[in-house]
């Protein structure tokens, strides 16, 4: 097992270090892929990194997206013969000896119709099961390299959303598996969640950007236009998405009107399958 690590970061904070820290010495290299558009600080950042492994830093001078960072490292990936491809947010960490025990679990297993192995991000269910599921997150999540060969690359043109669920759908069409491991649990953040009184008790938001609104709509429409024949769609992601999505905006989140604009927008491009970065700082 040779495994190559690529963690995307976007103006990252000061737990990138402790973060990295919780993964980097089980791997035999990482790619630190910086979408920060913005003078390279990498010396002064990663200079607090303890470890052996060897770090190859990648970007393009500006934000390119997650799926294009990902479609590199793959290429990397198979280029120098490494066997397992482990894909990591920057604010995403393992518990101490965790990842260690995630690699062994991968080591031990004989399906080789797993094309990817994930695992367990809700704490409140920790489970000492292994189930094949229908989708991955991209962060924490490991895929064997060899079936980018047979299943393709990443859909880079969705540029930061929903690149992970396409990619589950297109493994699972071509008839391979996504195995869980229930009982390695990794700490991930989704958006940056506000708490506010509601009625009679309380709305939780993943309080997005704008244009990060845009995304989730637009290429969640798409999804279901490329797939609804092949896949039901879970109806309590399309709720989350285009019932919870607008009251939170319009009672608890600023930049209302913005937002509001965004979502609408990610409709009416989402209709007409457009794809693509859009002009706009994130």
């Amino acid at each position: 097992m040779k495994i190559l690590g690529i963690v995307i970061l976007y103006y990252p904070d000061a737990d990138i270090i402790s973060n990295i820290s919780s993964y980097i010495n089980s791997l035999d290299t990482l790619i630190i892929w910086n979408n920060t558009p913005e003078i390279d600080r990498k010396k002064e950042i990663f200079k607090g990194i303890k470890s052996k492994t060897p770090i190859i830093f990648m970007n393009e001078e500006n934000n390119v997206g997650i799926g294009k960072a990902l479609n590199n490292s793959a290429n990397y990936a198979l280029e120098n013969n490494f066997t397992h491809l482990l894909t990591m947010d920057q604010d995403s960490f393992f518990n101490e000896y965790t990842f260690h025990t995630y690699l062994k679990k991968i080591k031990e297993n004989k399906d080789t119709h797993v094309a990817a192995y994930c695992v367990n991000t809700n704490s409140t269910e920790i489970l000492d099961t292994t189930e094949v599921v229908e989708l991955f997150i991209t962060s924490g999540t490991i895929i064997i390299t060899d079936f980018f060969k047979k299943i393709g690359n990443f859909r880079d043109d969705f540029f930061i959303d929903a690149i992970d669920t396409e990619y589950s759908f297109r493994i699972r069409k071509n008839k391979y598996k996504i195995l869980q491991f229930r009982d390695v649990f990794m700490h991930h953040k989704l958006g940056n969640p506000t708490v506010t009184p509601f009625l009679w008790g309380k709305l939780i938001s993943p309080n997005y950007s704008a244009v990060r609104t845009y995304y989730i709509v637009r290429n969640h429409i798409i999804l279901r236009r490329l797939y609804d024949k092949d896949f039901s769609f879970s109806k309590g992601s399309f709720k989350t998405i285009f019932f919870w999505r607008p009251i939170c905006i319009l009672f608890v989140e600023k930049n209302k009107l913005q937002k509001a604009y965004f979502f609408l927008r990610g409709i009416y491009d989402g209709i007409r399958l457009k794809t693509g970065a859009i002009n706009h700082i994130i």
